[in-house]
């Protein structure tokens, strides 16, 4: 999603202009538009001006030079070219002002700064996110700490809230971005652990169970529903809490019930599902085999231990889980940009982007043998590496194997990859001409955009081939859950 925000004046005739992006990623949405015309202009010549430049904004296409999930917000833009909307020769002057305003954009984008990872000067004319997960949580820092509405950047996004609460504009805003959540408040568990934990607190039960439901849909993820219904909570503290890093657990263990079950839900993901249906199996084990042996004594029973299996570090974040000691030595005053690989977020030249296919491939089979120790993140290089004759060094499986986090015996991955040609391969047989091509397909050079959110891989207009686009393997992804992640195919 690209954001732009100004306010400007130019000699007669002249533009004002406001833009700001709506929720659709890569849109650029107008959000105010004030035309000042030369006097003596007559009433009827006004209104015959300001349809002519409303109806040249709205034929507008600017893409300016940035990530595809960069968030940019541009606060004064003035007009690139006045007067050429209001041209005798309107499409020409369309074209010159499209492309002076796209010239200028980029400037902006090139002059912009990142409150993420600094503190933004009060001269800045442009600001700019990495995604939406980046955007959201420095928007939830600033509101709660109560900066957020002497931010210019921000001024557009909150005048819909001008009259609820610094809360409840906060549950509002998650509520609208569920999906984004759980990498938002990963990054304020990070870098600003206070304000996250004080924020927590004031969350009602409501309002954290809302929060709870709207992510688990968004993740394909059931809540789990025992016998008892007040049982649910509990449930799953107990089937996920084990599963933390420690830095999650020291935050989560001060905070309600239905807090902690939010948080150990989306500190999890996207484990989670599998995660409970093993607890669920070993709680319906346990309590058969305590009505069978011992039937007098089932309460005394001891609790299932959903510990035996090691709990795994974010997917959202390219780095490394924090350990106790590290999270304690965390500055809530600096930085919440972690130290993300910079080239990943803004593109990276990788010779296999036709990797990425696979993952409609692994969607169909429904990631087969998928468990939380082999995840999705493990699968897709393996099954990759499988189909490839020669795996070309990469910088795409270092970022792959940071996000899968622990490794997979050698062994086990074999296996797997094995069991899952014998799936792959008839699924490609029958959706491709010549499907012993699929590694001439993969090894399709891209630019790779990868951030915490998204996952963008641009080809060349000349990489579009009849063969992939007739068996499905370049259609859009979306959202994929299993990823956490939304995906997307770009032929520039």
């Amino acid at each position: 999603m690209s954001v732009i925000q100004g306010v400007h004046s130019v000699a007669p005739p002249k533009l004002l202009v406001t833009v700001m992006g709506g929720a659709v990623p890569h849109a650029l949405t107008l959000n105010r538009v004030k035309l000042s015309l030369a006097e003596g202009a007559t009433p009827i010549q006004r209104q015959a001006q300001q349809r002519q430049v409303t109806q040249a904004l709205e034929q507008m296409s600017l893409h300016p030079i940035l990530p595809p999930q960069a968030i940019l917000v541009v606060r004064h833009f003035a007009d690139p070219s006045p007067g050429r909307l209001l041209a005798d020769h309107h499409w020409r002057g369309l074209r010159d002002w499209e492309q002076a305003a796209q010239a200028a954009l980029n400037d902006c984008w090139q002059s912009a700064h990142r409150p993420a990872r600094s503190p933004v000067p009060a001269q800045a004319n442009s600001v700019w996110f990495a995604d939406q997960a980046e955007w959201l949580a420095c928007l939830s820092r600033d509101i709660y700490r109560g900066v957020a509405r002497d931010r210019w950047w921000w001024q557009t996004t909150l005048r819909p809230h001008t009259h609820r609460s610094k809360l409840e504009t906060l549950v509002q805003l998650w509520r609208e971005d569920a999906q984004w959540l759980p990498p938002t408040l990963d990054l304020l568990l990070r870098h600003d652990q206070a304000t996250l934990a004080s924020l927590l607190t004031e969350l009602s039960p409501d309002q954290t169970q809302q929060l709870l439901a709207q992510v688990a849909q968004v993740y394909q993820c059931p809540l789990p529903s025992p016998a008892a219904p007040q049982q649910a909570i509990p449930f799953l503290i107990a089937a996920l809490e084990p599963h933390l890093p420690l830095a999650v657990r020291r935050v989560n263990q001060p905070l309600a019930p239905e807090t902690q079950a939010l948080i150990a839900f989306c500190f999890t993901l996207p484990h989670t599902a599998q995660l409970l249906d093993r607890a669920l199996a070993t709680l319906s084990t346990l309590e058969t085999a305590s009505a069978i042996e011992d039937p007098p004594d089932v309460q005394s029973a001891d609790p299932p231990d959903f510990s035996a299996e090691p709990s795994h570090p974010s997917t959202w974040l390219l780095t490394t889980e924090l350990d106790a000691n590290e999270a304690s030595t965390i500055d809530s005053s600096g930085p919440l940009a972690p130290d993300l690989n910079l080239a990943a977020e803004q593109g990276i030249a990788t010779a296999v982007g036709g990797l990425w296919y696979l993952v409609n491939v692994l969607v169909a089979l429904d990631w087969p043998g998928r468990t939380t120790t082999l995840t999705p993140w493990h699968q897709l290089p393996a099954l990759a590496q499988a189909l490839l004759p020669d795996v070309p060094l990469d910088p795409v499986w270092g970022l792959l194997a940071e996000i899968a986090g622990d490794p997979i015996p050698q062994s086990d991955l074999v296996q797997w990859q094995e069991t899952t040609l014998a799936q792959v391969r008839p699924y490609l047989a029958a959706r491709l001409e010549q499907p012993e091509a699929i590694a001439d397909y993969l090894l399709e050079p891209a630019t790779l955009y990868l951030t915490r959110t998204h996952v963008d891989v641009v080809f060349a207009l000349d990489q579009i081939r009849l063969d992939v686009r007739m068996a499905g393997l370049d259609q859009d992804p979306g959202w994929v859950p299993e990823l956490a992640r939304a995906i997307a195919f770009h032929y520039e």
